[in-house]
């Protein structure tokens, strides 16, 4: 069967499901383009994340770097720096897990660097403090020469760290323009797929309400009045 031999219901019932089809296919670009913009956000959001922790590695490297100035001028507190140093050891350490979380091959080295360098910081700060701690620390010259070991190995740990960084910020970056060209993207692409959409479903639409309804009803019209006035068709069409 023909369209042309469909009711005018099942026309109008069809154009209707392709009006349907045309935006079941707007909204599938739509969802897909949608979901792949949410990747990008979402890893552009986790390495913000990371870069925050980062930045507050920095921030706790220089609160050490304070305490062993402290140190150096008050070891008879060797006591309370030693637990404050453990407290300050768990924290950092803890970060570089959080920090790990979306690095890539390259990052993972640098970040077991800064592990290393950092186990090796807090060494030669329980150092400082076992020496300040003891009799020895009672010289203010033992103590500098301590502290000028701890400061040789902060520069090491700071080094590293912003080795990291900079990478991480590049990384960053680059998932920041991702994330822009996503949305640009699937704008570029929603606009396109309503656009053809909406112009295919108009046009066949048009079409088919033109040759399938309103034609026939004029030819229907036309034998009609034919038949009123008196004029008998030699044939008419769509009898069947």
């Amino acid at each position: 069967m023909s369209i042309a031999n469909l009711s005018i219901l099942k026309k109008v019932s069809l154009v209707v499901v392709l009006m349907g089809v045309a935006a079941a296919a707007i909204a599938a670009v739509g969802a897909q383009g949608l979901s792949s913009l949410g990747a990008a956000l979402k890893d552009t959001g986790s390495r913000e994340e990371v870069a925050r922790e980062a930045m507050d590695l920095r921030v706790d490297i220089i609160a050490i770097s304070r305490m062993t100035y402290q140190l150096a001028l008050a070891p008879e507190k060797a006591a309370d720096f030693a637990a404050e140093t453990d407290k300050r050891a768990g924290e950092m350490l803890a970060r570089l897990p959080k920090i790990a979380s979306t690095a890539n091959a390259t990052e993972s080295q640098l970040l077991d660097k800064i592990k290393g360098t950092l186990d090796a910081y807090f060494t030669q700060i329980r150092a400082m403090v076992a020496v300040a701690g003891s009799d020895a620390g009672k010289d203010p010259a033992v103590m500098k020469a301590e502290l000028a070991k701890a400061l040789d190995a902060q520069k090491v740990v700071t080094s590293a760290v912003k080795e990291y960084s900079t990478l991480s910020a590049t990384t960053l970056t680059a998932s920041r323009d991702n994330a822009l060209a996503a949305s640009s993207f699937t704008m570029l692409v929603q606009i396109a797929t309503a656009a053809v959409c909406i112009i295919a479903g108009v046009a066949v639409s048009f079409v088919l309400a033109r040759r399938g309804i309103v034609n026939p009803i004029r030819s229907l019209t036309a034998v009609m009045s034919d038949m009123a006035a008196g004029r008998r068709p030699d044939s008419i069409r769509g009898t069947e």
